[in-house]
């Protein structure tokens, strides 16, 4: 689960590497475009045809609507949204906030991306931090130094290697919750997974589309650092709504259900 969320940061890192290489920004949007749409070829090429399942394995509960107006369910969604908000904001905006003061000079400027790409890579290894230490050990250490990323721009962004910092800190952290989320989710709906697995896109979804909007609403009101900041606090803000116990993430039985007494430990 780690090595796929760490799937976006290669094409960071290309990203990074075509402000070096391209002489138009609208050469490299075409090229990207391009990209897009030969994976989207091969996935279509790729992928199965027909439902992939075990023989005679269906769902072991209907889906009903009170599924997911249960109290357990609100804290997941309501960290989703600041989650989305923090991973689309940054993204967006980051780069708007360091040009509006002129701080980074060529060819420093250019190793703002490759390096938040590159940092990201370490979220292959963050399976591994659920397995060992938990949800809400990985979400309470993640979640706020992504928010440090802000905190470091919105206060020093006429300093260049705090910039870079900054992009180095996001990268290896904003992605690493994503991990946290997935179980969190599956377990919450653990007798149908990709329904847990479906929520936690939507909710976090929801925070990525509303971040940017929110984010060019009240910006000019009150100024790109002040929001910054704000969004740092909010991912502190967040902690005491992360789940208290540890989810197993134990092998599944050979029936492909969960252990009696695994739900926990």
């Amino acid at each position: 689960m780690g090595a796929v969320n760490a799937g976006a940061t290669p094409g960071k890192i290309l990203t990074g590497l075509a402000a070096f290489w391209v002489q138009s920004w609208r050469h490299a949007w075409l090229a990207m475009a391009a990209l897009s749409f030969g994976v989207t070829v091969w996935n279509a090429w790729l992928l199965p045809k027909r439902a992939v399942s075990r023989d005679g394995m269906k769902a072991n509960q209907r889906l009903h609507f009170r599924q997911f107006t249960r109290a357990a369910c609100i804290p997941l969604y309501g960290t989703l949204i600041v989650y989305g908000l923090l991973f689309s904001v940054y993204l967006t905006f980051a780069v708007d906030l360091v040009s509006s003061v002129d701080a980074m000079k060529s060819p420093v400027d250019k190793l703002f991306w490759p390096l938040l790409g590159i940092a990201g890579l370490t979220t292959v290894f963050t399976g591994s931090a659920v397995s060992r230490y938990g949800v809400r050990s990985l979400l309470s250490v993640s979640l706020p130094l992504c928010g440090l990323s802000y905190a470091m721009l919105a206060l020093a962004s006429n300093h260049q290697w705090v910039i870079l910092g900054s992009a180095v800190l996001f990268g290896a952290t904003s992605i690493a919750p994503g991990t946290g989320f997935m179980v969190w989710g599956i377990r919450l709906f653990k007798e149908r997974p990709s329904i847990g697995s479906g929520t936690v896109f939507f909710f976090q979804s929801v925070g990525t589309i509303t971040g940017p909007i929110v984010f060019g609403w009240i910006a000019p009101r009150i100024g790109v650092a002040p929001v910054f900041l704000s969004l740092a606090a909010l991912s502190v803000v967040v902690l005491p709504f992360f789940p208290s116990r540890v989810f197993d993430t134990s092998a599944p039985g050979p029936s492909g259900a969960l252990e009696p007494g695994t739900d926990f430990v």
